[in-house]
């Protein structure tokens, strides 16, 4: 140091006060940043009623404030307030609850360890204080999270511990398997009911569910099976076994995943094989943000989300899937309402590109087909009319109307633009309260609403239908 640090205090005394005044501050400085003054968990819950005023009279009602106080190495994952209240959870409701229930729902969050999170935790298993598994994973947007949870602010550390604040209440599994925590949601008993028949046939699902392993089942609700045609339990009850365990396999994962772990870009295989697309997206309330995933296109939250049992998690869902077995161009050539769009792609694959062979392809494309009305409103009279139109014109129209890729709805942006396979840009406008799309060509007066098909999801695409063509 000396050799680095060289100082004439003969002619300039003044220089080397200022240099040691300046020292001695910043040592004082980071003193003072590096050693702060710590305290108990519960004083950090305590001293916080912004965040924690409802974890606080969950823990006193719950009678572990002295637990939270004591010299034990614990680790705490804390909800915050907007988590309780998200739950359901308000201060009336906390301070009616049996404390035996609450006194079980947050142990469920407490490690009898002190536990700082990095890299080596993630992925990993962790015991809590009433012996329950945790599961500790990390999320695209670099982020820690338990149980699907968002750990919002990790690693505060305690005289006694760790504490990291999380934006969901963890309700354990209680020992109860995906299949019962089903029977006990009234919401989900025409599922309960399709699992028991479809079980009646050459795959018993309801073994499956009840069994160990780590499942992940996207359980769509009594009203989505209402809208996807079984208006009742007898229905169900009398419907082809095989036709149901089709549908259910394609609901069902052979591993466990929470929304954060729901990233991919090529599909993941259900338990049919059919690929189920997965994401998710970073929601911000006023104050702490949260994961919603999607399957499909279809989104699921909070309640609604991670609810874990002892064979895997559980996702309630708005609809239930009809698994694939068409490409695009079999879909189109078996849909009534589409028999102008299917002659177009015949007569334009005679010119320089071969339209069946792209929609036949492997490669994942979005077509938003026009209906026969549509071809009609352009001045295609009948079909007649598109066998002797120009390929190149047909071309021209139906590369304005294909995708080089998945585009579900929700990936479409208010006031941006997407590019079809022409390369001219269509204006996209989403309507903020109801989430429905439009999307105006170049010479198109007004936004033309796209409409999810049917049968939405193809071997290897998305349909979306519109009822006027599209003009570049």
């Amino acid at each position: 140091m000396k050799n680095m640090l060289r100082i004439n205090t003969k002619n300039t005394p003044w220089v080397f006060l200022i240099t040691l005044a300046f020292f001695a501050f910043s040592c004082k400085k980071d003193s003072l940043q590096n050693t702060p003054d710590k305290v108990n968990i519960y004083t950090i819950i305590k001293n916080d009623p912004v965040n924690f005023s409802l974890l606080k009279a969950a823990v006193e009602k719950a009678g572990l404030k002295n637990y939270l106080e004591s010299s034990t190495e614990i680790t705490l994952f804390a909800p915050s307030d907007e988590a309780f209240t998200n739950a359901g959870f308000t201060l009336a409701v906390i301070n009616a609850s049996n404390p035996q229930l609450l006194k079980n729902i947050l142990e469920y969050h407490l490690l009898e360890k002190s536990l700082l999170l990095d890299e080596s935790l993630i992925n990993s298993d962790q015991t809590t204080v009433n012996s329950a598994a945790v599961f500790i994973s990390k999320t695209n947007l670099k982020k820690y999270a338990i149980n699907g949870a968002d750990i919002t602010n990790p690693n505060k550390e305690a005289l006694n511990g760790v504490l990291h604040v999380i934006n969901s209440v963890l309700m354990p599994a209680a020992g109860k398997s995906i299949y019962q925590k089903i029977t006990e949601n009234a919401n989900l008993s025409f599922l309960g009911v399709a699992i028991r028949r479809a079980s009646e046939g050459s795959k018993k699902i309801i073994t499956d569910l009840k069994s160990a392993g780590n499942y992940t089942l996207f359980a769509p609700t009594n009203s989505a099976f209402i809208a996807a045609g079984f208006p009742d339990t007898t229905v169900i009850k009398t419907t082809d076994p095989e036709l149901l365990i089709n549908i259910l396999t394609y609901h069902l994962l052979n591993t466990r995943k929470f929304t954060v772990d729901m990233v991919d870009s090529l599909g993941t295989p259900a338990l049919n094989q059919k690929l189920l697309f997965l994401n998710n997206r970073t929601i911000n309330p006023l104050r702490v943000s949260h994961t919603r995933g999607l399957v499909n296109g279809v989104s699921f939250d909070r309640v609604n989300a991670n609810i874990m049992a002892n064979n895997g998690v559980l996702h309630i869902i708005s609809e239930v899937f009809t698994p694939p077995s068409l490409t695009l161009n079999q879909t189109i050539s078996n849909t009534s309402t589409l028999t102008f769009l299917a002659a177009a792609i015949v007569k334009a694959s005679q010119g320089s590109t071969n339209f069946e062979t792209i929609l036949n392809s492997s490669n994942f494309k979005t077509i938003v087909a026009p209906t026969n009305a549509a071809f009609i409103a352009a001045g295609f009279a009948d079909v007649n009319a598109i066998n002797n139109a120009s390929p190149i014109v047909l071309a021209s129209i139906l590369n304005y109307h294909i995708f080089a890729s998945n585009i579900f709805l929700y990936q479409f942006k208010n006031g941006t633009q997407v590019k079809p396979l022409s390369g001219v840009n269509i204006a996209v406008t989403v309507n903020n309260s109801s989430g429905a799309v439009s999307l105006t060509g170049g010479t198109n007066l007004a936004a033309i609403a796209l409409i999810k098909s049917s049968n939405f999801i193809t071997n290897n695409g998305l349909l979306y239908t519109v009822n006027q063509l599209l003009r570049p």
